[in-house]
């Protein structure tokens, strides 16, 4: 029976062929028994996370995704989140919180900041530094949300110069309704990444 929270090598040995694919190799890679994953979770191979890296239940992690947590700045990735392929996450300045049914696209760079639920960060587009994204907030594809910025919930941002616009909808409804989209998602890359050939 697969523990409910195991480090990367009792992973590989008790978990092997269930839920998460976790076979690491050279270059990079996950050989670190500091990145905690939740059974449940589902990693690609070929992401690279290294540090104090904890993934629940329920995430997805694409490959080519990069998750590297700076010594003493640890990285936690909440339930139900999809990180595509390129993200890249990083704490180098400060620890990383990422809360619930958050969507972080491919090519986004998120570098030590805080994320609430039912967060979108479009391809290619970067949160800086010191930010907080409340809950329900959408970064635009290639916005550069500036270092220390707080959206409140709700907010998108968008285009260039930044531009921000509140959405009318209540913040509990827009977090629910994104908690669906990315649990149909989920559900499918479940069966994706685990399908032995």
């Amino acid at each position: 029976n697969c523990p409910a929270l195991v480090s990367e090598h009792e992973a590989r040995q008790s978990c092997s062929g269930r839920g998460a694919s976790l076979s690491r190799g050279p270059p990079g890679g996950m050989a670190d028994e500091d990145v905690k994953i939740h059974a449940g979770a589902v990693v690609s191979g070929e992401a690279d996370i290294r540090g104090d890296v904890t993934i629940h239940p329920r995430s997805a992690v694409h490959p080519k995704a990069v998750i590297l947590a700076d010594p003493g700045k640890p990285i936690v990735i909440g339930s139900g989140n999809i990180v595509e392929e390129r993200a890249y996450i990083t704490s180098k300045d400060a620890a990383v919180t990422i809360g619930d049914s958050n969507h972080l696209h491919a090519g986004c760079r998120l570098q030590s900041c805080q994320l609430g639920d039912g967060n979108i960060v479009e391809p290619n587009s970067s949160v800086g530094s010191g930010c907080t994204l409340q809950n329900a907030c959408v970064v635009g594809a290639l916005v550069s949300v500036p270092e220390r910025t707080t959206l409140a919930s709700g907010t998108v941002v968008y285009g260039r110069p930044n531009s921000e616009h509140v959405l009318p909808q209540p913040e509990a409804e827009l977090v629910r309704a994104r908690k669906e989209t990315i649990d149909k998602e989920l559900e499918l890359l479940q069966k994706v990444f685990t399908k032995t050939p």
